[in-house]
């Protein structure tokens, strides 16, 4: 579209033509984004990383566990760090009797 158009056309007319861009624009820049997105984790998985991308532009929160102090004497794959609210399983232990030294890492 040249100039000499868009000067014969309506103020009306002018506002479509933004907003018809705006919305190309926008929808350009998610395939871009996408694109983009998808080379970075298909490089990941060539070397055997996983990334975890939010497309929101809000940071991911960090999350750090910490270093269990406490194991389930039943399960050994559940721990607990003692930060937090306590796990069911640590309040079964002991309500049955043993006491968090016994629960202890």
């Amino acid at each position: 579209m040249v100039i000499e158009e868009l000067k014969n056309m309506s103020l009306e007319a002018l506002h479509d033509v933004i907003e018809s861009a705006r919305e190309l624009m926008e929808r350009y820049e998610k395939d871009k984004k996408k694109a983009v997105i998808k080379e970075i984790q298909e490089l990941a998985a060539s070397a055997g990383l996983e990334v975890i991308i939010k497309e929101d532009g809000k940071p991911i929160k960090s999350v750090t566990k910490g270093m269990p102090k406490y194991r389930n004497p039943y399960n050994p794959k559940q721990t607990w760090t003692g930060k937090g609210k306590r796990p069911q399983w640590f309040l079964d232990a002991i309500a049955e009797g043993k006491s968090s030294e016994d629960l202890s890492v």
